[in-house]
This record gives structure tokens, C-alpha cells and sequence, in this order.
């Protein structure tokens, strides 16, 4: 029984793992494209732009359904909430449950423990980059 407790059993394949990977990437370009806009490299609407640009890019028209992703752009030009804040713009782009939920959207599976543990080791490495 102890050895058993111990075995990772991480049923993730290959391509999941990938694709995991991507879309933390994709998160992680937000979290850049939003910081060049704080930086006054270009306006909202050029980011948003941008943003969208990259959900192609990385492939992920599937996961975020772009009128929708465009309209939540779109809604929080004028979000001035704290980043410390839960409904802040920044907090939205980092946050590990948003991220969670576009995995299991992503795979069209539910996660198990060690799937989901992968996810997040992945996403803080992104994130920390």
C-alpha cells in the first residue's frame, strides 16, 4: 500500500502536456501585452488587438471563443480595481482557477489530482518567467 501512495499517476499524455503548455504560455503573453500597455507602449484597444492575435497564434480559438474573449477585453478597458484586487484586470489574466478551467475546456476532460498538479507546476513556471 505505501509504495502505491506514492506512485504518481499522472494520466496526462503527451499532447496534453503540450497543450498545457501552450496555453500557459498564451497566459503568460497576456500578462505581457497588459504590462507593455501599463508601460504606455500602445493604448487598450492595440493590446486587445494583440491578445487576440496571439489566441490564433497559439491555436486557441477552441478554448477562448473569441467574441466573448473580445467582449471581456472590451469590458475592462475601464477596470481600475487594485491588481491586489480580486476583480482586477491583471488579477483575471493570472489567476490559477481561470487558468484551471481553460485546462479542462482545453483537454475536454476533468483532471485528475496529479493532472491538475501538472497544470499548476506548469503555470507558476510560465508565469515566473
Amino acid at each position: 500500500m505505501y509504495f502505491s501512495s506514492i506512485i504518481k499517476t499522472d494520466t496526462m499524455t503527451h499532447t496534453e502536456k503540450f497543450n498545457v503548455q501552450l496555453l500557459a504560455s498564451f497566459q503568460a503573453r497576456q500578462v505581457e501585452l497588459y504590462k507593455q500597455h501599463l508601460e504606455g507602449k500602445f493604448d487598450w484597444s492595440t493590446m486587445s488587438l494583440y491578445m487576440v492575435k496571439e489566441v490564433y497564434e497559439h491555436n486557441l480559438q477552441d478554448v477562448f471563443v473569441v467574441p466573448f474573449y473580445i467582449d471581456w477585453l472590451l469590458e475592462n478597458k475601464d477596470n481600475t480595481l487594485p491588481f491586489m484586487s480580486s476583480g482586477s484586470f491583471l488579477t483575471a489574466l493570472t489567476d490559477i482557477d481561470n487558468f484551471m478551467a481553460a485546462v479542462v475546456n482545453l483537454i475536454d476532460r476533468e483532471l485528475s489530482d496529479d493532472d491538475a498538479q501538472t497544470a499548476e507546476v506548469i503555470f507558476l513556471e510560465k508565469m515566473a518567467k
